[in-house]
């Protein structure tokens, strides 16, 4: 018996065929899709690995600028950062997570970090892949604070009789009335300097600091033994010559950036009065005395100043004087600072204060400022009356002759003292800022490499 095929095996291995073919292309599919999915994922994963990189920078730049503006008078060869070459470096590590970080010796240093964060979901789980950035700043010195008593860039002298010593005029456990008190003295003034030389700190014939000296590496200091002496107070007051042990370092590590020309916006040219013994104009008489130059608050510019025999200035409110050549002030002319008043007198040339000198009614040094440009290269206090204020002249030679005492804070190219007059550091000055360099520094500029 013959039997005709019906066609039914055919159809099924169609359809099975079909199907087989549909799975392939759904699996496919749904291969492809995955490994879709897994792509974004990695690509997002490096997405936001690369944006957390910046914050890891950004730490390093923290502790960088922590370090330098707290590092006080040491060496920033500490806390962890290793001197290399001509940089100080660190690294720090925030888990997996870490930064690398380099401050340069520039004046003021340059900070460059390389933040470097951990990649997830890497294709290679036998191999830990990082993904960094790198980021360098520039500082600058923000000027105002001075947290030591003199710090130079050049050397110190003293051979005279005198001394320098410390007290703080916003605590009346060391001072009275704000004013300094032999009684209520202290001994942490700092005298600094940046050369590196042979007796860069020369202290003889009775000079006396009650405090520490600090310098660089490979310097010395010279305490000799006609009387000079360093220490606390029980050290000098004892009679000892030469250094106390632990008073003088040589781990100095600062700044001292120049000071820039002012930027007055409008401003006076200030005028002589030469009508001061007859005929004064009301505007120069101030409590019955007829003044050369007076300022009551603003700006003031003057392209040099000599007061001699009876001149007199009268400064009150807030005033900025530009002198851009020499000052000059000698026989029995002064300057006069109201109570309440503040002067910053900026100095192109060179400057002579002597006569009767600047009085500060106000009894305050914060509110009395002498700022040297580069220009100005000397500066001498030898006036009779006591000179409360501050001096930071980075490239002047400054001389403190004289009898009159000094209350607050010196930065200069080099110093010597050559009178009786003392130097009494007031602390007050250095609680308005941090560093060394007279200021705390600051970022300047920012800029991925």
């Amino acid at each position: 018996m013959r039997t005709t095929p019906t066609g039914k095996g055919n159809q099924s291995g169609i359809v099975l065929f079909t199907t087989l073919i549909f799975m392939g292309i759904l699996c496919i599919g749904l291969l492809s899709i995955f490994t879709f999915i897994q792509s974004q994922r990695r690509t997002q994963s490096r997405v936001n690995t690369w944006n957390r990189v910046i914050p890891i920078c950004e730490a390093g730049i923290d502790d960088a600028m922590a370090h330098i503006n707290f590092s006080g008078t040491g060496s920033l060869g500490s806390d962890g950062w290793t001197y290399s070459g001509s940089n100080y470096t660190r690294t720090m590590y925030m888990g997996n997570d870490y930064c690398s970080t380099i401050i340069s010796t520039d004046n003021p240093p340059v900070v460059t970090t390389s933040g470097y964060a951990q990649i997830p979901l890497s294709t290679n789980q036998n191999v830990t892949n990082y993904m960094n950035r790198t980021v360098q700043i520039t500082t600058k010195v923000q000027q105002g604070a001075f947290p030591n008593a003199v710090l130079l860039k050049g050397p110190f002298r003293a051979t005279t009789g005198s001394a320098i010593d410390s007290f703080n005029s916003s605590n009346s456990l060391y001072s009275t009335s704000n004013n300094y008190d032999s009684k209520k003295a202290e001994c942490t003034a700092h005298v600094q300097t940046m050369l590196c030389s042979n007796n860069a700190v020369y202290v003889n014939n009775s000079f006396k600091i009650y405090g520490y000296v600090d310098t660089v590496p490979n310097s010395t200091v010279y305490v000799g033994n006609g009387g000079g002496s360093v220490g606390d107070a029980a050290w000098v007051n004892g009679g000892n010559c030469g250094a106390e042990s632990g008073h003088v370092s040589y781990t100095l590590n600062t700044i001292v950036p120049d000071v820039a020309t002012p930027t007055l916006g409008s401003s006076m040219t200030l005028t002589y009065n030469s009508a001061i013994y007859y005929n004064c104009p009301a505007a120069y008489t101030m409590g019955g005395t007829n003044y050369s130059y007076v300022l009551n608050g603003g700006n003031f510019t003057a392209s040099s100043i000599n007061m001699t025999g009876c001149d007199k200035m009268y400064i009150s409110g807030n005033c900025t004087l530009y002198v851009s050549g020499t000052f000059a002030l000698g026989n029995s002319a002064y300057i006069y600072m109201a109570p309440g008043a503040s002067l910053q007198l900026y100095l192109g040339g060179s400057c002579t204060l002597s006569g009767a000198g600047l009085v500060n009614a106000g009894c305050s040094a914060a509110n009395c400022s002498i700022l040297g440009l580069p220009t100005c290269t000397s500066i001498d206090y030898g006036g009779s009356a006591q000179f409360i204020g501050t001096i930071y002249a980075p490239e002047a030679a400054f001389t403190l002759s004289g009898g009159s005492d000094m209350c607050g804070a010196v930065v200069a190219n080099s110093m010597q003292v050559t009178g009786s007059g003392k130097l009494h550091y007031d602390q007050a000055l250095g609680t308005s800022g941090s560093g060394s360099s007279g200021g705390s520094v600051q970022i300047a500029s920012w800029k991925e490499l």
